[in-house]
C-alpha cells in the first residue's frame, strides 16, 4: 500500500464501495474499519484521505483513512458538505406547496445551508406567482425565476452556483431533473412527466451521486428529495430559524415570546404594518404546533 495519503470528494457510494474525486481521476475506494464521522457512515459530499493499493488485483483501488470535519450534513438524503440548497418551486402545475418550502427553509436554517429559491416554469405568464413567491421570500433568501423551455436565467443561474457543491430539492414535477440536465457536463438525467391523475410528477432519481457542473460547480443527485422532516429542535427554538424574526429579539415585551399572540410582540406588530408577510407567519404557527405535538409524543 502506498503510504502517501491523498484527498479527495466522495462522489458515489454504492454497496459498500466509494467512489473518490481526486486529482488523479476518480478512485473506487473502501473504508477503512468502522470510519465514520460525527456519529454517522461515509456520505456523498465527505471530504477524505485515502491511500492507494499497490496491487491491482482488488475491485477497489484505495482505502479511505480519514474524513474530514463536515460543514454540515442531512440524513435524507444522505449528503455532507453541501453550500447550496437550491429549492425548486414551479409557477404553474404542481402549485407551490408554500408549507412544504418552508419546512425546507427550516431545515437549511438549522443546518448553515444558504438557500436559492428558484421558480420553474415562469415563462407561463403567471406573474402573479412569481410576484407573491418574491413578496413572500425576496427579502431573506435569493429567489430566481428560470424557464427550462426557454432557458430564461439559466445562464445567470449557473454563475451563481459556480465553484459550490450544490442540492437540488422540491415536489415531484417542478423540473429538477431538467434543471440539473442543463447544468451538468455529465450525462443527462432520466425526468419524469407529470402524472395528469393527480398533477404531481414521478420520480426519476434513484441513487446519491455528485455529478460535475458548469463553472466548477458540482451538483448532488439525490433521489426523492421531495420532502423532509423538521429538525429535532424544541417549538421555542423555532424563531430562530425564520430569517424575518430575527431584528426582533429582545424587543418585545416578554423575553420568552414566541411570537404567536403574546402582548407586546413586536413580530405581531410588524406584521400588522406589513413588513412580515402574514401567510408566512400562519406557517410557522402551524410549524410551531406541529413540534409541540410532536414532543408529546
Amino acid at each position: 500500500m502506498n503510504s502517501k495519503l491523498i484527498t479527495g470528494t466522495i462522489i458515489k457510494g454504492i454497496g459498500g464501495f466509494y467512489y473518490v474525486k481526486t486529482e488523479n481521476g476518480i478512485i473506487a475506494t473502501r473504508g477503512r474499519g468502522n470510519l465514520k464521522r460525527d456519529g454517522n457512515s461515509l456520505l456523498v459530499g465527505d471530504e477524505v484521505k485515502l491511500s492507494l493499493l499497490e496491487s491491482s488485483e482488488e475491485s477497489f483501488q484505495g482505502i479511505i483513512e480519514d474524513v474530514f470535519p463536515r460543514k454540515n450534513s442531512l440524513i435524507r438524503p444522505p449528503i455532507a458538505n453541501v453550500d447550496k440548497l437550491v429549492l425548486v418551486v414551479s409557477a404553474t402545475k404542481p402549485r407551490v406547496n408554500y408549507e412544504l418550502l418552508d419546512r425546507f427553509l427550516v431545515v437549511a436554517e438549522e443546518k448553515h445551508i444558504p438557500v436559492l429559491i428558484l421558480m420553474n416554469k415562469a415563462d407561463t405568464g403567471l406573474e402573479d406567482e412569481i410576484s407573491r413567491l418574491m413578496h413572500r421570500y425576496g427579502n431573506f433568501y435569493d429567489c430566481l425565476p428560470v424557464s427550462v423551455i426557454s432557458k430564461h436565467n439559466i445562464s445567470r443561474l449557473s454563475e451563481m452556483l459556480a465553484d459550490k457543491k450544490v442540492a437540488f430539492a422540491g415536489p415531484s414535477g417542478v423540473g429538477k431533473s431538467s434543471i440539473i440536465n442543463l447544468l451538468s457536463d455529465d450525462g443527462e438525467m432520466e425526468t419524469g412527466e407529470i402524472s395528469w391523475k393527480n398533477q404531481r410528477g414521478r420520480h426519476t432519481t434513484r441513487h446519491v451521486e455528485i455529478l460535475n457542473g458548469r463553472h466548477g460547480s458540482l451538483i448532488f443527485d439525490t433521489p426523492g428529495f421531495t420532502s423532509i422532516d423538521l429538525p429535532d429542535i424544541d417549538n421555542s427554538e423555532l424563531k430562530e430559524y425564520f430569517p424575518e424574526f430575527l431584528s426582533f429579539n429582545g424587543k418585545c415585551k416578554f423575553q420568552n415570546c414566541n411570537h404567536i399572540k403574546e402582548p407586546g410582540c413586536r413580530v405581531m406588530e410588524a406584521i400588522e404594518q406589513g413588513s412580515i408577510n402574514n401567510e408566512r407567519h400562519e406557517s410557522y404557527i402551524r410549524l410551531f404546533n406541529e413540534i409541540h405535538e410532536n414532543s408529546k409524543y
